[in-house]
């Protein structure tokens, strides 16, 4: 049976194409994905200072101009933001379905490594999202690669929380002080992305829990991250969603990490979750741009004979206002 013959380009495209990108992930709505074929315009747009206005110089008369230069933004090209993975699909069909499996059979598992494949290509972009959340930038060091896509996070918006853990701390005076050093800066914060340890510190913290006290109710998640709304304009929310690196490995990593707080602003996205067009798109459509954000392609290798199937994209997160986070590290002790 030749695998690669039983799903045409245009099949993969309209896979593509159709394919549900509404995942639920937490960040999705923080970054809702956009499509752009001028992903390096958008990008020379995050340089660090690339905004700013640059001079040129005073020349003497009959003198030849200076030459000047464009903003560098070579380190955040197309191939240095690409995420792509691939499977062999000849050895693991004829190992799951063994040598008799009927066509549907195989044109169904193929589809649904596409659909694994790409699965896996957006958990990717999901976690970029939560590194520049967590860390004002995105870096990368993994299948030896490293780059770093410096937003132009200001360091001074870093906040550091010490002994959150310890129920008599002043939790309210910590998020007094942060709500003051954004308005000094002409920010208002009005979101807060966490995690669920994090929560409960607040839950359990004697400060915040004297505010029920006349009530008499029961101090609840609910009932706290209500009242800190209330009393200071901020809706916590906690992500404590999980990833694998590997389809067989049990060990679970966070999306975002457990010891910090994200001050933003505003009430809805932040910026986009910014798709280009791969260079497997551009060959399949010889250049007329699809509607999907991954692309998938399938190919045959002679030695050793395999099939491939692939998923690749080219993303990069884009945030509006930089500047507008505040970025808290929370320690449990003092």
């Amino acid at each position: 049976m030749n695998i690669l013959n039983l799903i045409t380009d245009k099949d993969r495209l309209e896979f593509s194409e159709n394919y549900n990108y509404q995942t639920n992930f937490a960040l999705s709505s923080l970054f809702p994905s956009r499509k752009s074929k001028n992903l390096k315009v958008d990008v020379t747009r995050l340089v660090e200072n690339g905004s700013l206005p640059v001079m040129a110089q005073f020349h003497a008369l009959d003198t030849e101009a200076r030459i000047g230069d464009r903003t560098n933004y070579r380190q955040i090209e197309f191939e240095k933001l690409m995420i792509k993975e691939k499977l062999n699909q000849t050895e693991r069909i004829h190992e799951l379905l063994g040598n008799n499996a009927d066509k549907q059979e195989v044109i169904d598992f193929i589809y649904d490594d596409m659909g694994n494949l790409t699965s896996r290509v957006l958990t990717r972009a999901e976690l970029a999202n939560n590194q520049v959340m967590a860390t004002g930038k995105l870096e990368i060091n993994e299948n030896n690669f490293k780059t770093v896509v410096d937003y132009g996070y200001p360091t001074a918006n870093n906040v550091s929380f010490t002994a959150w853990a310890d129920p008599a701390h002043d939790i309210v005076a910590d998020l007094n002080a942060v709500l003051a050093k954004a308005k000094a800066k002409g920010k208002v914060i009005t979101r807060a992305l966490t995690s669920g340890k994090i929560v409960s510190y607040m839950v359990n913290n004697t400060g915040i829990k004297q505010f029920f006290k006349d009530a008499g109710v029961l101090v609840t998640e609910k009932k706290v991250l209500q009242w800190v709304y209330e009393n200071f304009g901020i809706a916590f929310v906690a992500n404590d969603d999980v990833y694998k690196t590997s389809a067989n490995d049990a060990t679970v990593h966070r999306f975002y990490p457990e010891n910090k707080i994200t001050f933003f602003g505003g009430n809805g996205s932040l910026g986009a979750g910014l798709y280009g067009v791969t260079p497997e798109e551009l060959a399949l459509t010889k250049g007329v741009t699809s509607r999907g954000n991954v692309t998938i392609t399938q190919w045959e290798t002679p030695d050793p004979v395999a099939t491939w199937t692939k998923a690749t994209a080219l993303y990069l997160p884009v945030v509006s206002d930089i500047e507008g986070l505040f970025i808290a590290t929370v320690s449990k002790s003092a």
